[in-house]
């Protein structure tokens, strides 16, 4: 569709998915290992999400580093499917998590932050990101959908 070709492309659809494979938890190790993020990587996604760079970066070094010590809260016998993501206030902007607690998702390292963020303030750019990224449409059915509404 043209709203779909112009949203991957107006928002610079390389960059993004680049900077998306920084969030995913099998990654943390490389993060654990850098000093800086290179150059140019996660610009974009923070940018979209409205964060700040330098702050977010931090944010996210210091979680890889600790994601470990975290995932102990995350094992018990039960689904992750009643978690939900929102956008604001709108129920219609609603996305449910839906994940078997692997502990190495996207979405398992964002109801790790969520629920960090709500004990804390610590980790709010980085709670931030994650719940752009997972409200994202990532297929070009989602995207269609809602320019047919």
């Amino acid at each position: 569709c043209v709203g779909c070709v112009w949203l991957f492309v107006g928002f610079k659809n390389e960059g993004l998915l680049k900077d998306c494979h920084w969030l995913d938890p099998k990654t943390f190790s490389s993060i654990n290992s850098i000093n800086v993020f290179p150059n140019g990587d996660l610009e974009t996604i923070c940018e979209l999400a409205g964060v700040e760079r330098k702050i977010f970066c931090k944010e996210l070094k210091q979680f890889a580093g600790q994601f470990e010590s975290f995932q102990p809260s995350m094992t018990s016998e039960s689904k992750l499917n009643e978690y939900s993501i929102n956008d604001s206030e709108d129920k219609d902007n609603t996305e449910l998590v839906d994940c078997d607690k692997c502990n190495k998702c996207i979405a398992c390292a964002y109801i790790i932050i969520k629920e960090l963020s709500f004990h804390s303030n610590s980790f709010h750019n980085l709670f931030t990101v994650y719940k752009y990224v997972l409200l994202l449409p990532s297929t070009q059915v989602t995207c269609e959908g809602y320019f047919l509404n």
